[in-house]
């Protein structure tokens, strides 16, 4: 599994958005964990975990910064180093 860091989250984000998000950026691998950080007030940030390669990860952080969704751009962030 690869961790990705999805930044700049409104705060009303829930794990199935997350999920929903990735679909609509064409995201097809299988996606395990969604932990949505708490306590970060109006900027959520979640960690997901999916099944896919290091050039998938890093394709999906690059759709991602940048993206303009549910009136935030967001932030993210792979680390193909580690977990």
């Amino acid at each position: 599994m690869t961790a990705i860091l999805i930044g700049n989250l409104p705060p009303e984000t829930n794990t199935d958005d997350v999920r929903t998000l990735l679909s609509e950026l064409g995201m097809s691998a299988d996606v395990g964990d969604v932990t949505i950080a708490e306590g970060l007030g109006e900027r959520l940030a979640a960690s997901v975990s999916i099944d896919c390669s290091s050039a998938a990860a890093e394709a999906l952080v690059q759709r991602l910064n940048g993206h303009f969704w549910n009136s935030r751009e967001l932030t993210a962030s792979y680390n193909p180093f580690g977990q």
